[in-house]
């Protein structure tokens, strides 16, 4: 058997060597002629095919005056594609090697040839309908595919080199019901189910269809059929993906809720921090009379502001990093909602109530950090005015700056909640 394609695959090469050294190469029925380009390729020639012929008498090579040689068609030589995919046997298997004479195009088994690749594509997927099929019948040479279900639907082997084209994701399609066991735990049995019943789905107004029409029509079924699959596997594992948008959901609500809590403990800090700031505060005729003042100002009063301030700027910084993270949590809200859109197109709309009790949970926290923000300057602020209402003195010097800093606080908290 082996010598057998050995001996067969070199037939094969010398008359494809031979066919290349002639010019105004043609084919007619059986008969292959040309002209050698020279005669010494005359004289190669001539030698090759009577050496061929001793194995193959088929063959029956002539030669004629001004280089003109001629041989007999004989096994897998064939004048294009067309005659080619003529012959029934050659549309569901292709040969171990072969050769067509008008393109000078040679296949061979072992070897890798681009000029034949949509074809060696087609007869993959014939053959993957081909072992789907419930049954299988021959008349004469042509074969048709029989698949069951809501109806019988038959599909022809026929089809012709017009017909040969690019498959494009042939091989994922492939996959997609040739692997036994999917990720998502669907066997082969139930695969072929969905297959059989969208093809048949497909074809619904036709009863018979040449494996043309399935070639002509893969980009369209093959979106069909993976629909088909998505949607089945969609409620198969509709309780494993709605477990797990709870789980994401739970978290991300705890998450939320977090950067609320981080900050609790500083917050109660705040009404305790005001209530001490006034008692400290001198207030009336005991600020004028302050014996340490500056410029008509109590030093205490002085030293209570500024120490009030900088915890107000160090909570307002906490407030403003806590609004940082709530971002940063709902960036990864939209990314995570993103990705199961496109992941579970099929059942996406049935979790949308969840996706929006996450961002309704997120509006809420961000709320409640404005009016904590809202708070905070509001009690810092009373600080600041019972100070300055009892600073009786060097009032022209305290306005501008008092006013110059209210201006730029309300600015910056504008723009941080715009």
């Amino acid at each position: 058997m082996i010598d057998h394609e050995i001996s067969n695959k070199l037939f094969i090469q010398k008359i494809a060597t031979i066919c290349q050294m002639l010019d105004r190469l043609v084919m007619q029925d059986r008969l292959v002629f040309g002209y050698a380009k020279s005669q010494d390729d005359y004289n190669f020639i001539k030698d090759e095919l009577n050496s061929l012929k001793r194995s193959n008498e088929f063959l029956d090579p002539e030669f004629f005056p001004k280089n003109k040689i001629s041989f007999k068609k004989t096994g897998e030589i064939y004048k294009n594609f067309e005659k080619f995919l003529s012959t029934p046997i050659n549309r569901r298997k292709v040969p171990d090697n072969l050769y067509l004479v008008e393109p000078k195009q040679a296949y061979y088994s072992d070897e890798i040839n681009d000029y034949f690749n949509d074809y060696l594509n087609i007869i993959k997927l014939y053959e993957f309908f081909e072992k789907k099929a419930d049954h299988i019948t021959n008349d004469l040479g042509n074969v048709s595919l029989i698949f069951l279900g809501s109806k019988k639907l038959i599909i022809s082997d026929i089809y012709t080199d017009v017909d040969i084209m690019k498959l494009n994701d042939i091989d994922i399609f492939l996959s997609k019901f040739l692997v036994d066991e999917s990720s998502q735990g669907i066997s082969s049995k139930e695969k072929e189910k969905i297959l059989k019943k969208g093809l048949i789905n497909f074809f619904k107004d036709m009863e018979s269809v040449d494996f043309s029409q399935i070639i002509q029509d893969f980009n369209r079924l093959y979106t069909y059929l993976n629909d088909e699959l998505d949607i089945y596997m969609s409620k198969f594992s509709y309780d494993d993906i709605r477990k797990e948008v709870e789980k994401e959901k739970v978290d991300f609500i705890v998450r939320l809720n977090k950067v609320f809590s981080d900050i609790q403990t500083q917050l109660i800090g705040v009404p305790v921090s005001v209530i001490l700031a006034a008692d400290k505060l001198k207030i009336g005729s005991a600020a004028a009379n302050d014996e340490s003042s500056f410029h008509g100002i109590s030093l205490t009063n002085i030293l209570v502001i500024l120490a009030i301030g900088f915890y107000a700027v160090v909570l307002a910084m906490l407030i403003r990093n806590q609004n940082n993270t709530l971002e940063a949590i709902k960036d990864e809200m939209d990314h995570h909602e993103s990705l199961f859109n496109s992941k579970h197109k099929g059942m996406a709309q049935k979790f949308q109530k969840s996706f929006i009790q996450i961002k309704n949970r997120y509006e809420h926290q961000r709320k409640m950090l404005l009016w904590v923000d809202i708070l905070v300057c509001l009690a810092f602020g009373l600080i600041y005015l019972i100070a300055y209402v009892n600073s009786f003195s060097n009032l022209e010097f305290l306005l501008p700056i008092m006013s110059i800093l209210l201006i730029i606080g309300i600015l910056y908290f504008y723009r941080q909640y715009e």
